[in-house]
Formats: C-alpha cells, structure tokens, sequence
C-alpha cells in the first residue's frame, strides 16, 4: 500500500490534462524566468541530468531529430537542470548545441519542481499545449515527434478541409 500512495504523491500534480504550475527559475545568465513566458503552441518541459545515461542519449535525438523539426512551427523547449553545478550545466548545454532551447535552472531551489514534475527519474518529459495543461508524458522521443506531427501538422489539414 505504501508503494501505491508513494507513485500518487508523485503524480497528483502532473496528470495529463491538469495545468502545471507556472515555475519560477533562473536562465544560464542569472536573470529570472517563468515557465509562463513561453508562448508557443507547444512546449516540452525537458528535466535532465548531465551525469544520466538516457539524458545523454536523448538530448541529442531531441535537439536533431525533433526540435529543429518542429521550432518553426510553434514548438519550443524548456530544458531544465536538475542538479547545482553550474560547470558542468554550462558544459552540457555546449556539448549538446541547446543554443536555442530556454535553459533554466533552480539554483535556490524555489520552485520545488522535483515534487511537481516527479523528476525522480531522468530525462522527466513532459508536453504542454499553449494553455500549459499537460498532453503527454514520460514519453519516447519518436511517440512525441508522432503527437507532434498529429497536432502541428494533421490537425491543421483537418481544420482547412
């Protein structure tokens, strides 16, 4: 039972469908950044670990095969860093080319997005439509660039005929 109630505490705040809480964080530069402030249609909340083996596996397939995809057709991402050292955020950040995402981070731990976002696992994903309510989550790289496709590209042709 106990195990049960744990895996509710984690999620009650990031069902598909809720709006999630507007975060407040602080960008590479120091200056401060609301998950708010983004406008596009869609956006992905990206938690990641430079240290974890599957970050470091999907952040380049989602800055090549999906982001660059997608960014001119309303969809942008929020790549936050879970972690402190800012050496090693910075380095990641360079290495993988995230040049044009919103790299936040929470240095002061303010936000308490761990508890928000269940980032007990990482790379933590999570896909938002413009009014911020979640429509995916925990998924693969090629099932987001296939909702992606659904919702930017179909749905458009759908709504012309």
């Amino acid at each position: 039972l106990s195990n049960v109630l744990k895996k509710e505490n984690k999620s009650r705040y990031n069902l598909i469908g809720m709006q999630v809480r507007n975060m407040h964080l602080v960008k590479h530069d120091g200056t401060p950044f609301h998950l708010y402030d983004i406008k596009s249609k869609y956006s992905l909340l990206y938690f990641y670990e430079p240290s974890c083996g599957h970050c470091k596996k999907t952040t380049p397939v989602l800055y090549d095969s999906i982001y660059t995809k997608w960014k001119d057709k309303g969809f942008e991402v929020l790549a936050c860093y879970t972690q402190l050292e800012h050496k090693e955020w910075m380095e990641f950040i360079e290495k993988n080319k995230m040049y044009d995402w919103y790299n936040v981070w929470d240095p002061y731990r303010e936000s308490w997005f761990w508890e928000y976002y269940d980032t007990s696992a990482t790379p933590g994903v999570y896909l938002l439509n413009k009014e911020r309510k979640i429509i995916a989550k925990k998924i693969d790289m090629e099932t987001l660039d296939m909702i992606l496709e659904e919702e930017l590209v179909k749905r458009k042709q759908k709504q012309k005929k």
